[in-house]
């Protein structure tokens, strides 16, 4: 969803478990679902139109199934698009190897309370 190449995905899957442990437990349970749904092959095919399983589908299918939802007329389709791409931006922008990319410098005052 980010585009970048040499993206450290294993980090931002890391991220992305981080990003979820921190929210409500009824959201979590949202995402939950939603992740339940995108992993029924059924839904796969006929809600997100890949037809092969995650694992094997190329860029430009994720791509089109990601656009698709971003511009659904499905309010409920739009809002799953903003919940996964605000996942993978917090676990991105929250992950420090990412802000010497933005240009970004955490005050020294705020590091120091880092773990």
């Amino acid at each position: 969803m980010l585009g970048l190449p040499g993206l450290p995905v294993n980090d931002i899957v890391r991220g992305v478990d981080v990003a979820i442990s921190n929210l409500l437990p009824a959201i979590q349970q949202e995402l939950r679902q939603l992740f339940d749904l995108l992993a029924n092959r059924w839904a796969r095919r006929w809600l997100a139109g890949v037809r092969k399983p995650w694992a094997q589908a190329t860029e430009s299918e994720l791509t089109a199934f990601l656009r698709s939802w971003q511009h659904s007329p499905l309010l409920l389709l739009r809002s799953a698009y903003q919940a996964l791409h605000a996942l993978i931006n917090a676990a991105w922008f929250g992950n420090p190897a990412s802000w010497s990319a933005m240009g970004y410098q955490q005050p020294p005052q705020i590091m120091s309370l880092l773990p």
